[in-house]
């Protein structure tokens, strides 16, 4: 379960929306800010099931480009590339956030 929380590029991200993050990132909203529980947009890119894997590693290299942190933790001390790894984000998403500098 996302926890969203009325974080709009979480719920964004969350679902997939490529577009609407986009706009809402070109609209000013901050990459990096996390929810409640600390998770990121690019943590529940991570964690998402997306229909198809493809659109997981647009997602996710979109965020890395406009400067989404893989190495903030959560409250519970995981990070964008533990998200992936439990929530089968495969070795295209890992090899993304490990070339952008992910612990």
């Amino acid at each position: 379960m996302l926890h969203t929380e009325g974080h709009a590029l979480l719920r964004a991200v969350g679902q997939g929306k490529l577009r609407l993050a986009r706009l809402l990132l070109e609209g000013g909203a901050y990459v990096n800010e996390g929810d409640a529980q600390g998770e990121t947009a690019l943590m529940a890119a991570c964690r998402a099931r997306y229909d198809d894997p493809q659109n997981k590693a647009r997602m996710v290299r979109y965020l890395l480009e406009q400067g989404a942190d893989p190495n903030i933790a959560d409250r519970l001390g995981r990070t964008a590339l533990m998200h992936a790894c439990a929530g089968g984000g495969g070795a295209a998403v890992a090899s993304l956030l490990l070339a952008h500098g992910a612990d």
